[in-house]
């Protein structure tokens, strides 16, 4: 198994990986507590293409954990639509893994007896569910791993497109509404810009083809023009409003 996470990754460690596993990767599991945040919702539209381009997704499994509900079938389908598809991007690639499983695991170490006990059946069942899909699902293929640096060298590629990425994804989170993912302009420099308009919920109007929705009535008040979107970004870069 192999563990999917947002953030550094050494490269010896992975490559002593791949050497342990000549034979390829059976599954990889991608372990989800909640939804998705603004840092990775935009880090899986800058790796989306790479992300397809290895064709890993097929072995890859989707664990929802931390779901109270996750033996009631029609709770974890409404839950799915939350949380794996509350935008284009995470849909896409949510439907090109191989599945989606719910479980739970709470703690076990707590004062209350009685919650132990609950808390350990609860576990149990969960782990139970989850070795009855290796077992019936994971097993016939592999996927082969190249070597570690042909990945991680485009990674590095996209990472160099923006070089504050990581500062700028700070500044974002502080302009999150709860129930309106709106992110300033003040904070993002075009390129990140690009990336962040994919992620806006629907709720302006449709732009003409071939400007920014993002600046759409910005620009000059006028719904029906369709503003250069060259000239805007370089006014947003010498800070004229």
């Amino acid at each position: 198994m192999i563990e999917i996470v947002f953030g550094s990754i050494e490269k010896k460690v992975y490559n002593e990986i791949i050497d342990l596993m000549p034979e390829g990767i059976s599954q990889v599991l991608f372990v989800v507590d909640k939804s998705f945040t603004t840092e990775e919702k935009i880090m899986l539209e800058s790796y989306k293409r790479i992300i397809f381009e290895t064709g890993i997704l097929e072995y890859v499994t989707i664990i929802r954990n931390k779901f109270d509900d996750f033996s009631i079938k029609n709770e974890c389908e409404r839950d799915k639509k939350h949380v794996f598809e509350e935008n284009e991007i995470i849909t896409e690639i949510v439907k090109s893994c191989n599945n989606t499983i719910y479980i739970n695991n709470p703690p076990i170490f707590t004062c209350d007896e009685d919650e132990i006990i609950v808390n350990r059946d609860i576990r149990k069942r969960s782990r139970a569910i989850l070795l009855n899909y290796l077992e019936k699902e994971c097993q016939e293929e592999y996927y082969k791993l190249e070597n570690w640096d042909d990945l991680q060298s485009k990674i590095a590629g996209y990472s160099k497109l923006n070089k504050e990425f990581t500062e700028e994804v700070k500044k974002a989170d502080n302009t999150i509404d709860a129930d309106d993912l709106y992110i300033s302009s003040d904070c993002l420099n075009p390129n990140s810009l690009s990336m962040l308009n994919k992620l806006q919920d629907d709720h302006k109007e449709e732009p003409i083809e071939g400007s920014s929705s993002k600046y759409y009535q910005e620009c000059d008040g006028e719904p029906k023009s369709s503003p250069d979107t060259e000239e805007v970004y370089e006014i947003l870069n010498t800070g004229i409003k």
